[in-house]
C-alpha cells in the first residue's frame, strides 16, 4: 500500500467511492451525517489545492481509501461542550476518510499513518456512526466532548495523544513529500534525543532565570461579567460572549474572536496590533459568507483606544467581551454607548504567546 497526495485528476475515483461510503453509512444506521452533496466536488479541490488531501492506492494503483489530513488548529474545535480536550499541544485532524471495505483494516491503516506525521490528533464523528467511534476508540482515540461544525450541527470529539502502537505497513510516494517507514522513525527518535540532550538544559535555565507563561485554567462565569455600558447584553449574547472568550483565551495573542449563536464566525490571531487581528477576522467572515450583524466579539486583552469597537461596530457586532483596565477604558465604554453596543469586562487578561 501506498499513501501519497491526492491531485485534481484523482477527483473522479474519490467521487466514486465516498459515494460508496455514504451509500454504507445509511446501510449501517448512519443516514444523516453525510448527504448526497457532502463532499462536493469544490471541498475536494480545495484540499488538493492546500496540499491536504490523501488516498491509499495498492500496488496495482487501485484506490483504497481517501482522507484529509490537516495540520494547524482546527477552528470547530475551539469550543467543546460536556468535557476537554486532552490538551492543547500543536495536533493534526483526520476529516472525510473513506475507505474500500474489500481491503481489511484500510481505515486503521489511514489512522496509523496520521499518527507517524503528529502524535497528536484530533478527529470528530456522527453520533449516529458507531463503526468510527468504534474504529477510533480502537485506534487509541478518547472521546472528549461535544463539538459543533460551523453550521452548529453537533459531534463527537476525540483526541488521540501519545505514540501509536504498531504502525501499519504504508509507504508514501517519494513525490508526495514527506516519507514515512521505520527509518525514518528511528531518524526522529534519534533527533529528539539528541535534542533533550544537548538543548533541554539550557533552555530549563533560560526559562528559570527570565520566567515562563503559566498555563491558563481561568473559565468566566456570567456572575463575573460586569456591565460597564448603558445598554445590559441580552441573555443570548452573554452566552455567545462566554463562548467567544473561551476560544480568545486560547488563540495567540493579539486575539479577536467573532462569534454568534455559539457559533465561531472567524478570528484574527497572532497579530502586532489588536486592529489587525480584528481586520483579520472580518475578512475571514466575509471570505466564508458570515453574516457579522448580531455577532459578539472577545479581545484577549483590553482596548487602549476605540478603534477596535469602531471597526465592529460598524460591521454589526452588538456586544463586546474584554478585560478591562485600560487608563483609557472610558473611551471605549462612551463609544459603545453612544452606538447602542454592549460591553462587559472580565477583570482577567488572557494573553496567550
Amino acid at each position: 500500500m501506498y499513501v501519497r497526495r491526492s491531485n485534481m485528476e484523482d477527483i473522479p475515483a474519490m467521487m466514486d467511492l465516498y459515494a460508496q461510503a455514504r451509500v454504507f453509512m445509511r446501510e449501517n444506521g448512519n443516514p444523516n451525517q453525510w448527504d448526497d452533496s457532502y463532499p462536493s466536488r469544490e471541498l475536494l479541490e480545495k484540499d488538493i489545492a492546500f496540499g491536504n488531501s490523501y488516498i491509499v492506492e495498492d500496488d496495482e494503483k487501485n484506490l483504497a481509501a481517501t482522507f484529509a489530513f490537516i495540520k494547524g488548529e482546527d477552528p470547530t474545535y475551539y469550543g467543546i461542550e460536556n468535557g476537554a480536550w486532552l490538551n492543547h499541544e500543536p495536533y493534526g485532524t483526520i476529516h472525510r476518510l473513506a475507505g474500500n471495505t474489500s481491503y481489511h483494516g484500510i481505515a486503521s491503516g489511514c489512522i496509523s499513518w496520521c499518527k507517524s506525521q503528529i502524535g497528536n490528533l484530533r478527529a470528530d464523528t456522527h453520533e449516529d456512526n458507531k463503526i468510527m467511534q468504534h474504529l477510533l476508540e480502537k485506534n487509541g482515540f478518547v472521546r472528549c466532548g461535544i463539538i459543533h461544525l460551523a453550521n452548529g450541527a453537533p459531534r463527537i470529539a476525540y483526541q488521540f495523544a501519545g505514540d501509536s502502537a504498531d504502525y501499519w505497513s504504508v509507504r508514501e510516494v517519494p513525490s508526495g513529500g514527506r516519507g514515512f517507514g521505520i527509518a525514518s522513525m528511528v531518524l526522529g527518535i534519534i533527533s529528539l534525543v539528541l535534542f533533550f540532550s544537548f538543548v533541554n538544559i539550557p533552555l530549563a535555565i533560560l526559562a528559570i532565570i527570565f520566567g515562563v507563561q503559566d498555563r491558563d485554567l481561568k473559565v468566566e462565569t456570567p456572575e463575573e461579567l460586569k456591565t460597564v455600558t448603558t445598554k445590559a447584553p441580552t441573555a443570548q449574547e452573554i452566552e455567545d460572549m462566554l463562548f467567544a472568550n473561551k476560544i480568545v483565551k486560547n488563540s495567540k495573542s493579539n486575539a479577536i474572536v467573532l462569534a454568534k449563536g455559539k457559533q465561531l464566525l472567524a478570528s484574527g490571531v497572532g497579530q502586532t496590533s489588536r486592529v489587525d487581528a480584528l481586520k483579520q477576522a472580518i475578512e475571514k467572515a466575509k471570505n466564508f459568507g458570515f453574516d457579522l450583524n448580531g455577532a459578539v466579539m472577545a479581545s484577549d486583552a483590553f482596548f487602549p483606544f476605540p478603534d477596535c469597537v469602531e471597526i465592529a461596530g460598524n460591521e454589526g457586532v452588538t456586544a463586546v467581551i474584554q478585560p478591562g483596565g485600560s487608563i483609557k477604558d472610558e473611551l471605549s465604554f462612551e463609544y459603545c454607548n453612544e452606538h447602542g453596543i454592549a460591553m462587559v469586562t472580565t477583570g482577567f487578561r488572557h494573553f496567550k504567546h
